[in-house]
């Protein structure tokens, strides 16, 4: 019976180790080349596609996200909209696939519509919408501002940081 030595075991795992770094790299050297102009927070294209785009943080990676339905990540609006207001072309280059779980997410119906320490610099909570009364940003754990507005009737109580009559 063939009894296979620790040492081919070895060998035949090594090339199987050294292309998985070399991809895990080259995908963390795109995230890095898309967000090394980023002298605040903000958010950038994938240029993978045009429905995903990165949060980068002072230069540094944080989160790739990507619109609902069938909306498109809008560099001038920093949010998601509607195809036909984005200018959006696929890069060609063979770019690696990055795929990582425990920081992709989703954005929800409303996706972030400025860059979220402009508005929830102070945390999760209700901000006011200071083009509109009735309108407020709700703020969630991952600093990401959401735009909602109160039911018919009601406005936006800064002081309570509800809609109140």
């Amino acid at each position: 019976m063939f009894q296979p030595k620790p040492m081919a075991i070895c060998l035949l795992l090594i090339p199987l180790i050294a292309c998985f770094i070399h991809l895990s790299e080259s995908a963390n050297r795109t995230i890095d080349r898309v967000c090394s102009s980023t002298a605040g927070n903000s958010y950038k294209a994938d240029p993978r596609s045009c429905k995903c785009f990165y949060k980068c943080n002072q230069a540094f990676y944080q989160a790739r996200l990507c619109c609902e339905n069938d909306l498109y990540f809008n560099p001038a609006t920093q949010g998601c909209d509607d195809p036909k207001n984005v200018n959006c072309t696929i890069v060609a280059e063979d770019l690696p696939e990055y795929r990582d779980s425990s920081k992709t997410e989703l954005t929800s119906a409303k996706p972030p519509v400025k860059p979220d320490l402009e508005i929830c610099f102070e945390g999760i909570g209700h901000y006011p919408d200071p083009g509109n009364t009735t309108c407020f940003y709700h703020c969630d754990a991952n600093n990401y501002a959401h735009h909602r507005c109160c039911a018919p009737g009601l406005a936006f109580n800064p002081e309570i940081r509800s809609c109140a009559w």
